[in-house]
Protein backbone atom coordinates (compact mmCIF):
# COMPACT_ATOMS: atom_id res chain seq x y z
CA UNK A 1 0.00 0.00 0.00
CA UNK A 2 1.45 3.36 -0.85
CA UNK A 3 1.61 6.15 0.94
CA UNK A 4 -1.57 7.98 -0.25
CA UNK A 5 -3.38 4.99 -0.04
CA UNK A 6 -2.58 4.89 3.71
CA UNK A 7 -3.21 8.56 4.23
CA UNK A 8 -6.71 8.06 2.67
CA UNK A 9 -7.54 4.69 5.02
CA UNK A 10 -5.87 6.67 8.32
CA UNK A 11 -6.65 10.46 8.24
CA UNK A 12 -10.75 9.24 8.32
CA UNK A 13 -10.29 7.23 11.19
CA UNK A 14 -7.83 9.60 13.25
CA UNK A 15 -9.57 12.68 12.83
CA UNK A 16 -13.07 11.17 14.59
CA UNK A 17 -10.77 9.20 16.96
CA UNK A 18 -9.42 12.39 18.41
CA UNK A 19 -12.94 14.26 18.64
CA UNK A 20 -14.29 10.96 20.16
CA UNK A 21 -11.44 11.28 23.15
CA UNK A 22 -11.92 15.30 22.90
CA UNK A 23 -15.78 14.73 24.15
CA UNK A 24 -15.17 12.15 26.77
CA UNK A 25 -12.57 14.46 28.55
CA UNK A 26 -14.43 17.34 27.44
CA UNK A 27 -17.83 19.41 28.04
CA UNK A 28 -18.47 21.00 25.05
CA UNK A 29 -21.71 22.86 23.66
CA UNK A 30 -24.40 20.95 22.13
CA UNK A 31 -23.56 21.70 18.71
CA UNK A 32 -20.17 19.48 18.84
CA UNK A 33 -21.47 16.72 19.64
CA UNK A 34 -24.07 17.32 16.50
CA UNK A 35 -20.81 18.04 14.90
CA UNK A 36 -19.19 15.06 16.38
CA UNK A 37 -21.87 12.77 14.94
CA UNK A 38 -21.48 14.31 11.63
CA UNK A 39 -18.31 13.57 11.40
CA UNK A 40 -18.17 10.07 12.89
CA UNK A 41 -20.66 8.55 11.13
CA UNK A 42 -19.71 9.89 7.90
CA UNK A 43 -15.92 8.49 8.26
CA UNK A 44 -17.38 5.39 9.65
CA UNK A 45 -19.46 4.90 6.41
CA UNK A 46 -16.35 5.56 4.08
CA UNK A 47 -14.19 3.63 6.10
CA UNK A 48 -17.23 1.16 5.89
CA UNK A 49 -17.69 1.29 2.08
CA UNK A 50 -12.98 1.07 1.74
CA UNK A 51 -13.22 -1.86 3.96
CA UNK A 52 -15.90 -3.92 2.07
CA UNK A 53 -14.25 -2.86 -1.56
CA UNK A 54 -11.07 -4.82 -0.32
CA UNK A 55 -13.91 -7.71 0.99
CA UNK A 56 -12.76 -7.09 4.40
CA UNK A 57 -16.27 -8.64 6.32
CA UNK A 58 -15.23 -7.88 9.50
CA UNK A 59 -13.96 -4.17 9.40
CA UNK A 60 -16.99 -3.42 6.81
CA UNK A 61 -19.67 -4.81 9.48
CA UNK A 62 -18.04 -3.06 12.20
CA UNK A 63 -17.34 0.67 10.74
CA UNK A 64 -21.33 0.18 9.10
CA UNK A 65 -22.27 -0.69 13.11
CA UNK A 66 -20.97 2.82 13.93
CA UNK A 67 -21.94 4.54 10.96
CA UNK A 68 -25.49 3.76 12.15
CA UNK A 69 -24.52 3.94 16.07
CA UNK A 70 -23.72 7.89 15.55
CA UNK A 71 -25.65 8.49 12.87
CA UNK A 72 -27.23 12.04 13.09
CA UNK A 73 -30.66 11.40 11.34
CA UNK A 74 -32.51 8.85 13.74
CA UNK A 75 -30.27 10.04 16.73
CA UNK A 76 -30.04 7.42 19.44
CA UNK A 77 -30.76 8.64 22.81
CA UNK A 78 -28.18 7.65 25.46
CA UNK A 79 -27.19 9.42 29.04
CA UNK A 80 -23.89 11.61 28.38
CA UNK A 81 -22.13 8.91 31.17
CA UNK A 82 -23.33 5.83 28.52
CA UNK A 83 -22.03 8.42 25.73
CA UNK A 84 -18.67 8.79 27.52
CA UNK A 85 -18.29 4.54 27.47
CA UNK A 86 -19.11 4.55 23.74
CA UNK A 87 -17.29 7.05 22.61
CA UNK A 88 -13.87 5.81 24.37
CA UNK A 89 -14.81 2.17 22.67
CA UNK A 90 -15.71 4.12 19.27
CA UNK A 91 -12.21 5.83 19.29
CA UNK A 92 -10.41 2.94 20.59
CA UNK A 93 -11.86 0.85 17.79
CA UNK A 94 -10.87 3.95 15.22
CA UNK A 95 -7.46 3.51 16.32
CA UNK A 96 -7.10 -0.05 16.27
CA UNK A 97 -8.65 -0.02 12.85
CA UNK A 98 -5.42 2.54 11.58
CA UNK A 99 -2.88 -0.12 13.60
CA UNK A 100 -4.35 -2.93 11.60
CA UNK A 101 -6.31 -2.88 8.93
CA UNK A 102 -4.10 -3.92 5.94
CA UNK A 103 -6.82 -4.13 3.01
CA UNK A 104 -5.75 -6.87 1.04
CA UNK A 105 -6.73 -7.56 -2.73
CA UNK A 106 -8.83 -10.28 -3.70
CA UNK A 107 -9.62 -10.70 -7.77
CA UNK A 108 -13.37 -10.77 -8.11
CA UNK A 109 -14.66 -14.42 -9.23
Amino acid sequence: MNANQRLLTSLPATIPALLLLAAVFGNWPYVFYTLLRLVVCGCSAYLAVKANSTRNVAWTWIMGGMAVLFNPILPIRLHRSDWQIVDALAAVTLFVFVAVYKPHSHSKP
